[in-house]
């Protein structure tokens, strides 16, 4: 798979990060600068001058001629939103500071397309994958690693470990038009020992029931102050609760890692070190960490 990189229109810092970019997920990084070429690439990045509100000329011309071809464009001035995706997902805008784990997520976005939920025979793989407009999920298990299982209906909820005997009523449970202690309620009796995670259809809320000594569950974002944030604790800190509400924002970053073997701990420390890396990096610091501990499932749902 083909990646062009409008070597004239990107700053050189830039380009250094696209092309390890392009190592780092396998594809081809060929220079361009002008004309249509012999074998279609997938993607073109491209830089964006600064105060300019338009696709340079020559990319568009690209474009038109390929209709396949998506387009990550480097602005060099900050944007409403740290990325921006317009076109039915076929331009992806970043802007700066702009670094490999930025364009590894615009990268990986242009060149995977939609996936739908895994049929619940597959729940047993041990890895997923699913991007949506709004959201990107996915997890790693370690070969005994807790069951978990994927809900999409008025949002997205993900149910983790534990003897959840209904996951489609947990889902139920988390959209209904409840008061939180009656869905709290309700939960303790269909989620029991499990953790769920669950992300509004707007992607403008989280809504957590964690087991305040099963696992892990960090929130990071940087936007936000801390940037690394234990839900767990921020949960625990509410007494006899294991219901929390937070607002959510772009590139928010919810990370859980669960176990059913008791003392853990050791295995599930290394997660906080990895947050900073990113959406794909994360992810693969939590396959590593599943693969050194087979009994752990790690995940990660991140706001676009």
């Amino acid at each position: 798979m083909t990646v062009l990189l409008a070597t004239h229109r990107l700053l050189p810092n830039v380009l250094l990060q696209a092309r390890e970019a392009c190592k780092a997920l396998d594809l081809a990084a060929r220079d361009w600068v002008r004309g249509i070429p012999h074998v279609a690439p997938r993607v073109v990045i491209a830089g964006l001058d600064e105060g300019a509100r338009r696709i340079p000329g020559d990319v568009m011309t690209l474009l038109e001629a390929t209709p396949a071809l998506r387009l990550v464009l480097c602005a060099q001035e900050p944007l409403v939103r740290p990325r921006v995706v317009l076109g039915d997902g076929r331009v992806c805008v970043v802007c700066p500071p702009i670094d490999r784990a930025q364009l590894v997520t615009a990268l990986r976005e242009a060149v995977l397309p939609p996936v739908p939920p895994p049929p619940r025979e597959a729940l047993t793989t041990r890895r997923f994958e699913v991007l949506r407009r709004s959201h990107w999920i996915a997890w790693t298990r370690g070969r005994a690693g807790p069951a978990i299982a994927l809900h999409e209906q008025h949002g997205a909820t993900v149910v983790l470990g534990g003897a959840a005997r209904d996951p489609s009523g947990i889902a139920g449970a988390m959209t209904a038009t409840h008061s939180d202690a009656d869905r709290e309620a309700a939960l303790s009796v269909l989620a029991g020992e499990s953790g769920v995670a669950h992300l509004s259809h707007d992607a403008r809320e989280w809504l957590m029931y964690w087991p305040a000594d099963r696992g892990q569950l960090w929130l990071y974002s940087p936007h936000r102050l801390p940037a690394c944030w234990n839900a767990v604790r921020g949960i625990a800190a509410v007494a006899s609760r294991r219901l929390l509400r937070i607002a959510a924002f772009p590139d928010d970053q919810l990370v859980a890692a669960w176990s059913d073997v008791p003392s853990a701990d050791h295995a599930l420390a290394p997660i906080r070190g990895i947050l900073i890396d990113g959406g794909s990096e994360t992810l693969v610091g939590l396959d590593d960490i599943a693969g050194r501990h087979d009994h752990i499932t790690g995940l990660v749902m991140e706001v676009r």
